[in-house]
């Protein structure tokens, strides 16, 4: 390869390093989706009204929400999770929470539960168990999916970033790997505790669950084939520096293709 074409490739990989595109990421290669149409859109989670100790309760709610016990907070909590997804522009997925003490979790009798384990069995402040096999035939269908919380005390910043996360697994959406800004990713970079669904979530909310009655909106989301680019000013910032280091990196390798073309054409 001649130093030329090779100062070209590593400035042709310097852009694509320097913005990079990230995008929703889904449960399987085939999309799975809840029970949810544009006709008849919400799906209920059912909830065993148990709660773990929930800690610094006035960083979520006001302070006279803050005063409510475990139970009553974690209701709104719940709530408050739903609604992130809920309020997706674009998307016609509803979530509703209903109540009952004798919920258990079940991963064959089609019915969504958000259980407080007592066990002390997990090993992760939460996990989800969407199934599209139930009755043993695999669908593209969530027939069932329970989110299981550990009862330890956590906070309530913690508690309702990690209740969207599991939640979005019930959508539909897998962990994202290239988009830490994602409620979906394994962290939120620059986001600590921030409860907000990120473009990414929003987009494969709105791929999965496309509201007909905004098909002929303009787009709010920059969305195109399941991918979403990131510009928030940290990504510029990131941007230019990226292109500066591989401008940087090129530019011996320009400067002795050249030296050796001069060469060359002197002998």
């Amino acid at each position: 390869m001649s130093f030329r074409l090779l100062a070209a490739s590593l400035l042709s990989s310097t852009l694509t390093w320097a913005a990079p595109a990230s995008a929703f990421v889904l449960l399987a290669k085939t999309p799975h989706r809840l029970a949810s149409t544009p006709e008849a859109p919400t799906v209920t989670f059912v909830w065993d009204e148990q709660a773990p100790p929930i800690e610094k309760k006035e960083a979520l709610f006001s302070d006279e929400k803050s005063g409510l016990d475990d139970v009553e907070y974690m209701a709104l909590t719940l709530q408050l999770a739903m609604d992130q997804w809920n309020e997706v522009h674009g998307s016609y997925l509803r979530m509703a929470l209903s109540r009952d003490s004798a919920a258990s979790a079940d991963s064959e009798d089609g019915v969504h539960t958000i259980t407080i384990d007592t066990s002390g069995s997990l090993t992760s402040a939460a996990f989800a168990s969407p199934n599209f096999q139930v009755g043993g035939k695999e669908s593209n269908t969530i027939g069932d999916c329970d989110i299981h919380v550990y009862n330890a005390s956590t906070s309530a910043r913690d508690l309702i970033y990690t209740l969207v996360h599991e939640l979005g697994h019930c959508v539909g959406l897998g962990h994202n790997h290239s988009n830490y800004k994602s409620i979906m990713g394994y962290a939120r970079q620059g986001q600590s505790n921030s409860y907000e669904l990120g473009a990414d979530d929003k987009s494969g909310a709105m791929w999965l669950y496309p509201d007909p009655a905004l098909i002929d909106e303009s787009p709010t989301e920059l969305v195109a084939c399941g991918v979403v680019l990131s510009a928030g000013k940290n990504d510029f910032e990131k941007t230019g520096m990226n292109l500066m280091a591989g401008i940087l990196l090129a530019l011996p390798l320009i400067w002795v293709g050249l030296a050796g073309k001069s060469a060359r054409g002197r002998t």
